[in-house]
């Protein structure tokens, strides 16, 4: 089921309705998010549905190990740890010999490793009954594209009285439904359409300047498309009474690389910082530290994303350009920083959507040796990629514009902008795509 489907709507209303009905307390909550959780991931990847419950199983029995025999605690959690990264890895195999890649698999994977490696190191205490841990890892607006949840934050919220929103948070849980509609269903929606024609026959674009237009117009098409997700899972959380993490802000007005990565897909940069980066030493002041914490880093952030030598090639990129950052371009004028930023982020795109090595080497192709003529009528052929891509920097800006101001602006005012996203989202719809992180 997609969120930007009538099965949704039909499911997320009949859930919410029964869940409010309901006399409830904390035990029947956890059990009732959990059933529904199931009910969402079944009605979307059955098949894979009872690896991924097994998986959960075993974890919170390593877990309850981990903490009532912690005389073996170490070799629990390595046992466990390889088992989970096994099962990761396995799937993206299998994904990439069958073209099958099961719903959400990253997601979940990464969100029970934070959740045994808390228990480990006692950041958190031992959930309070099995619900609780199922509800924490199947609640199913995060389920399949995020935010990653740490248990920390999730858990805690599910422990306590949960279920009854109070006013802010319906009407900022309609807010984000809404705005991650217009991202997701007209904008993104509206773009893939296209990008999907120019990668399946790349020889019809030719030119730096088209292809230049093509990576910008992709560059919106993957923020809106899982910026989306992640706002339309963030609202429905609130009307459930559950607030989940940020996962973007505003990531493309970014000062530097760096701080890129503190504003795109935080809650798996902060899950790659605590668990693997700081670890590693990246905080220390060593050169041969730095850079080998980085590459780590975006090594195995490259293989979260898929077994594919372009997600290598783009996370390989991204590391590159974070360590001549560290090392030199720090002090450099502002402006300066941000246009290789953009660079960087567009740019590493390329890798990031080209289906395989071979297409890369043919798009590059296309760009650098194209004669400047057919430049000329190949980005005039992509000017409807021009509009969409001014339209989309213009939405963004507004979206900034109205975050700077909410607090600001009267109850009327803000009601309009949602009521005027909410006719746009209903009326430009484009036909329904799966997310693109859904497979990730």
């Amino acid at each position: 089921m997609s969120f930007n489907s009538l099965e949704f709507l039909f499911f997320l209303g009949a859930s919410l309705l029964v869940f409010q009905a309901a006399k409830k307390n904390i035990l029947f909550s956890q059990i009732y998010i959990t059933l529904i959780s199931f009910i969402f991931y079944l009605a979307g990847d059955p098949s894979f549905f009872p690896y991924l419950l097994a998986l959960g199983l075993m974890n919170f029995a390593f877990a309850r190990a981990i903490v009532f025999l912690p005389a073996q605690k170490k070799i629990l959690l390595i046992i466990i740890v390889v088992v989970d990264c096994a099962f990761l890895l396995g799937a993206k195999v299998y994904g990439q010999s069958s073209h099958y890649f099961p719903l959400g698999v990253s997601f979940f994977t990464f969100q029970i490793l934070s959740f045994i490696l808390d228990i480990y190191s006692a950041r958190i205490p031992f959930p309070k009954n099995i619900w609780h841990f199922l509800s924490y890892m199947f609640f199913f607006p995060h389920l399949i594209a995020g935010p990653i949840c740490r248990a920390g934050g999730l858990m805690k919220q599910l422990a306590t009285p949960f279920g009854t929103p109070s006013f802010a948070q319906v009407r900022s849980g309609f807010y984000l439904i809404s705005f991650g509609l217009l991202k997701k269903a007209v904008i993104a929606d509206t773009i893939a359409s296209r990008i999907n024609e120019v990668f399946h026959t790349p020889q019809g674009t030719q030119g730096i300047l088209a292809w230049g237009v093509v990576i910008f117009t992709y560059g919106w098409q993957i923020y809106f498309d899982f910026s989306g997700y992640s706002d339309i899972a963030r609202g429905i959380g609130k009307l459930f009474g559950l607030d989940l993490p940020l996962n973007f802000s505003f990531p493309y007005f970014s000062h530097s690389l760096q701080n890129f990565w503190r504003r795109w897909h935080m809650t798996l940069s902060l899950w790659f910082r605590d668990f693997v980066y700081l670890p590693l030493g990246g905080s220390k002041e060593s050169p041969l530290i730095y850079v080998t914490a980085i590459l780590i880093t975006f090594l195995l952030s490259s293989i979260w994303h898929g077994l594919g030598l372009n997600y290598l090639i783009w996370g390989l990129w991204h590391a590159f350009w974070l360590i001549v950052f560290h090392f030199s371009l720090n002090n450099f004028p502002i402006v300066v920083k941000r246009l290789i930023t953009l660079f960087v982020i567009f740019s590493g795109w390329l890798f990031f959507r080209s289906e395989s090595l071979d297409q890369i080497q043919v798009i590059l192709g296309l760009v650098f040796t194209s004669p400047s003529q057919t430049w000329i009528n190949s980005i005039l052929i992509k000017s409807d990629l021009i509009f969409l891509s001014a339209g989309s920097l213009l939405v963004e800006i507004g979206a900034f514009q109205f975050k700077k101001r909410y607090q600001a602006m009267s109850l009327l005012k803000t009601d309009a902008v949602w009521l005027l996203v909410t006719l746009c989202s209903l009326i430009f719809q484009a036909p329904i795509k799966e997310f693109i992180y859904a497979r990730f």
